[in-house]
């Protein structure tokens, strides 16, 4: 059963990952069925070298930045929802001049970010990651304003998806759809401000 819409998935084996996948019927959403680990996920974040000192990954958030703010204007308090080790979207925004918090399941940063409510929480290439994402994604909307907006980055599934390099990332669990987002709005009752294949935005009512 799809664990976004509830309706009756079909399971596939991908030769080239050894896993199988649950994709559903009806919004298309595609979650690796394997057990999991947060401490083989720990390990493999801290591997990872993003810094800010890294220019080319400071111009992917840059780049980021720019088409969020062609939807809606980044100010009020933020959360970078998921922010990594060295939060270098946070402190990005931060030296703009943005008031922003971070969470982190694995980096505490802002220990106390559950005690605001915020005006926009980001999730950039994050909600890939989740093992249940309604849980997570509610988790963080219980977090915003009312009239607050949710963004969320991440790549959307491309056919076939046996091909697809996203999935080869054995940290990715979760892969959706526009219509996945859909059914994700609806759920929590958001209103969609912008979709297209990587950026979601909505707007709690």
């Amino acid at each position: 059963m799809c664990t976004i819409c509830r309706s009756k998935t079909k399971r596939f084996y991908d030769e080239e990952t050894k896993c199988f996948y649950e994709k559903c019927t009806n919004c298309d959403f595609t979650m690796k069925d394997v057990s999991f680990d947060h401490k083989e996920d720990l390990f493999r974040y801290k591997q990872h070298n993003n810094v800010i000192e890294d220019d080319r990954y400071v111009d992917y958030f840059l780049r980021i930045k720019e088409r969020i703010e062609k939807h809606i204007k980044l100010e009020g308090l933020l959360l970078d929802y998921g922010a990594g080790e060295n939060a270098v979207f946070a402190q990005i925004l931060n030296e703009k001049g943005i008031d922003t918090k971070t969470y982190d399941l694995f980096f505490p940063h802002s220990e106390d970010y559950d005690q605001f409510d915020y005006d926009i929480i980001i999730m950039i290439e994050v909600a890939e990651h989740f093992v249940n994402p309604l849980e997570d994604l509610g988790n963080a909307i219980r977090l915003l304003e009312t009239g607050g907006f949710l963004v969320i980055h991440t790549y959307t599934i491309e056919e076939p998806f046996t091909s697809w390099w996203y999935r080869r990332d054995p940290t990715h669990r979760s892969f959706y759809t526009i219509k996945t987002m859909d059914e994700i709005a609806n759920y929590f009752s958001l209103e969609k401000l912008h979709f297209d294949d990587k950026l979601f935005i909505f707007r709690k009512s």
